[in-house]
């Protein structure tokens, strides 16, 4: 371009200007297909002396009522995968009234689902979850 008189001009580049020159650009370009799920449970409060939140027993004055183990942030970690992966809610796959899932160790529920993910080629780059704890009565 230059030999035909052509004027140039150059600009400094950025690795966050991704282009596709070698093999592997073609992997990171698939990490910016990014899809976003959003989850959540709720469960009553009953008296007892504990209850689990994200697969972690934690004594207290309360249990959860609940078919499976209550887990709430799972649950609600559960039902964002599957709703980032198309897939639905974590109700169809884990139905209360299905006694195969009475007292479920959620943790079973989100092997399910990065199973299921891992299947369609997606995979988790990050999980953001809030708790709101409410008074009980």
């Amino acid at each position: 371009m230059e030999k035909m008189n052509y004027v140039l001009t150059r600009i400094k580049g950025s690795s966050a200007n991704i282009k596709v020159t070698y093999p592997e650009d073609i992997d990171l370009l698939k990490k910016f297909n990014t899809r976003v799920g959003t989850g959540f449970d709720l469960h009553t409060y009953l008296p007892g002396n504990g209850f689990i939140l994200g697969g972690c027993f934690i004594e207290c004055d309360h249990s959860i009522n609940a078919h499976s183990d209550g887990d709430v942030l799972l649950h609600s970690i559960a039902d964002a995968i599957l709703g980032a992966s198309a897939l639905g809610d974590i109700g169809i796959f884990f139905a209360d009234t299905d006694t195969a899932n009475k007292n479920l160790d959620s943790k079973t529920i989100i092997d399910f689902c990065i199973n299921k993910i891992s299947k369609l080629g997606l995979e988790i780059f990050n999980i953001d979850a809030t708790i709101i704890p409410i008074k009980a009565p």
